[in-house]
């Protein structure tokens, strides 16, 4: 039998009225809360529970919870409870009585006080009959994601509610049930997938190597192999849907040409990465437009004649963070390389190098907020790859806390930081698959200690797939990156929108 949640009431409640009179002058010296136990008294005695215990679910979807209990050899009569949640986060949509009374079809199933945040429900058999034994469900309640958060579902036997049996004739007075009580709980899923989409320019290496967000779009930069040499791919893209809403691509050399990373304020997007105009890679900066993705300013950087690369860039109010590396010590020793520049000009502010490693160290991605500088990448201080992560002084540069972690004995790397009020997004690969089957790894740490509050794995394909580029707002999680999907040797962009 199904009750729609807006009703109050599905049939006439009389004589459970009656019944609830008389347990008030007989019982109510008796009953004082002493027939609830703690949960973690033994099972032999009746329980009332929420099945399932806990629950994860995404804005926006719906899940159902049925009320269970557990009796034994104990015959249930009657039953009353009240279920407590956070209508902040959750609406009850719909209420359906459970199988365990409904089968006898001689019972007064009753609902009352729904959509304030808890809701009263009740049954009761019209005939003398001793009542059901063993496992079965009092009533399933449908709810949907209203919102971010979490909620305790919060069952309440207290009186005058409870479990009740049929006492001896003549009068069959309802008698109280000593039981256990065991409440549920509900979650948002934090790092699930709200979208995903996928895009392939060429039959070559593309990749999506860096996000960034504001209110207007998702600002998306990498590279492809449409001209046959890899060159810069920029995007802006829906935040809805991840429609594109304008794409430029742009080519500085014959040689490796690519976007490794994108940040945005309300006077352009700034990107970063490297051209191969002097014959070795060196750091190119641009600024652009919002609207059209037209260049404002263009600044390139060669600290040395061998290999060196901007990867990550982030901007606040005073400035433009810009952090890669170069090969200032040797071809084989390469340095993370730091520096603060002019938002309006492009010129240095203060410039930071830091050497973890005789071996390739490279920072990959910065992020900012009003308490520091947030760096991420890779050392080989232990002989493998390992993610590096790093707090950094605005106004100097200097270090306030450094991390580092070694997911697998094999090349492990975090490429994207992402910043917000409530943590530090980080986003690379680990190789625990296998050497040549890399996996997407995603991270949440905290702001002041760095510690890992959540930690996320995807596998598209079972070749090499990695993330690259992380970006955050009110409403999810912004990650892109490549895989393998379309076969060796023809890597794709792949972007998704995760639950913060």
């Amino acid at each position: 039998m199904k009750t729609r949640v807006r009703h109050l009431y599905r049939k006439k409640i009389l004589l459970a009225s009656l019944i609830v009179l008389l347990f008030f002058s007989v019982y109510s010296t008796l009953f004082s809360g002493q027939f609830i136990l703690k949960e973690a008294e033994a099972q032999t005695t009746p329980v009332i529970f929420v099945d399932p215990k806990t629950t994860f679910k995404n804005t926006g979807e719906s899940f159902t919870i049925n009320i269970k209990v557990d009796m034994g050899t104990t015959p249930l009569y009657a039953f009353e409870f009240y279920l407590y949640y956070n209508r902040t986060v959750l609406t009850l949509t719909w209420l359906e009585e459970g199988p365990f009374f409904d089968s006898y079809n001689a019972n007064n199933f009753f609902v009352a006080a729904p959509g304030v945040g808890y809701i009263l429900v009740g049954n009761t058999f019209t005939v003398i009959v001793p009542g059901p034994t063993g496992t079965g469900t009092l009533a399933s309640l449908t709810f949907s994601v209203a919102a971010v958060g979490t909620s305790l579902l919060d069952l309440i036997t207290d009186y005058p509610s409870g479990l009740f049996e049929l006492g001896p004739a003549p009068t069959y007075p309802l008698l109280p049930i000593e039981h256990v009580v065991q409440d549920g709980y509900f979650n948002y899923s934090p790092g699930d997938l709200i979208w995903s989409v996928a895009t392939n320019p060429s039959a070559g290496y593309d990749v999506a190597s860096s996000v960034a967000v504001d209110s207007t779009g998702v600002y998306v930069v990498g590279y492809d192999n449409a001209t046959g040499n890899l060159r810069w791919r920029m995007e802006k893209r829906s935040l809805t849907t991840g429609g594109v809403i304008w794409s430029k691509s742009y080519n500085p050399s014959t040689g490796v040409d690519r976007a490794s990373d994108v940040a945005v304020d309300s006077t352009g997007v700034y990107v970063v990465g490297i051209d191969s105009t002097p014959g070795n890679w060196q750091w190119r900066m641009e600024k652009r437009s919002l609207t059209t993705g037209g260049v404002i300013w263009s600044k390139s950087y060669n600290p040395s004649t061998r290999a060196d690369a901007a990867s990550g860039v982030a901007v606040d109010g005073t400035g433009v963070y810009i952090v890669g590396y170069d090969s200032v010590p040797s071809s084989t020793n390469t340095q993370w390389r730091m520096q603060k520049r002019n938002m309006t000009t492009g010129g240095v502010i203060w410039s930071k190098s830091v050497n973890p490693s005789t071996r390739i160290d490279a920072a990959c991605d910065v992020a900012v907020d009003s308490t520091g500088v947030y760096v991420v990448g890779y050392d080989n201080a232990t002989g493998n790859l390992r993610w590096r992560m790093e707090k950094r002084s605005l106004t100097t540069g200097s270090l306030i806390w450094s991390n580092s972690s070694n997911p697998s004995t094999r090349a492990d790397a975090a490429w994207g930081v992402a910043v917000d009020g409530t943590g530090v997004y980080i986003v690379g690969y680990d190789s625990k698959p296998s050497s040549t089957n890399t996996q997407w790894r995603m991270e949440k740490r905290s702001l002041t200690t760095g510690w890992v509050i959540w930690s996320k794995v995807s596998n598209p394909s079972t070749g090499a797939d990695e993330a690259y580029g992380v970006a955050v707002d009110a409403t999810g999680v912004y990650i892109v990156g490549y895989d393998s999907k379309p076969g060796l040797g023809n890597t794709r962009w792949r972007i998704e929108k995760r639950h913060p």
